[in-house]
């Protein structure tokens, strides 16, 4: 194959591959709005939900930027409003009910226990709060 072809082609996977790099760290952060079946505490290994908003941050023994998120996601809270961890090691079907393909991920649910939003990766303040003000504003 001649070089300039070559070149090209390596120019081509790096520009396809800085693409996608950008369009994943530009969904870190930020929330969605979500929605499904209502949990139950049992099913997350917590005995009650809080009275305004539950944030479920699910994590591993492994996740080194859970600490980070919990810091963001206990700045947000409310006065009724309570942060759990679930550990998906004990809690496999959490994997599975909510598609998680990475941790740290954080699923809030109403006070009902329906998923309201959920935010892959560290949260950005700014965005989470947003986030929670349109659940609170819709619960």
């Amino acid at each position: 194959m001649p070089l300039p072809q070559a070149l090209a082609i390596v120019a081509g996977v790096i520009a396809v591959a800085l693409v996608i790099g950008a369009l994943w760290q530009r969904s870190q952060g930020s929330a969605r709005t979500v929605s499904g079946p209502v949990l139950t505490p049992a099913e997350v290994g917590v005995r009650d939900f809080a009275p305004g908003l539950t944030l479920l941050l699910l994590t591993t023994r492994t996740c080194g930027r859970c600490p980070a998120a919990r810091r963001v996601l206990d700045g947000a809270l409310g006065p009724d409003d309570r942060r759990f961890d679930v550990d998906l090691e004990a809690h496999p079907a959490i994997v599975e009910r909510f598609a998680v393909l990475q941790t740290p991920t954080t699923i809030v649910l109403d006070r009902t226990g329906a998923p309201r939003a959920r935010i892959a990766g560290v949260p950005e303040p700014a965005a989470l709060r947003q986030q929670l003000d349109r659940v609170l504003e819709t619960a």
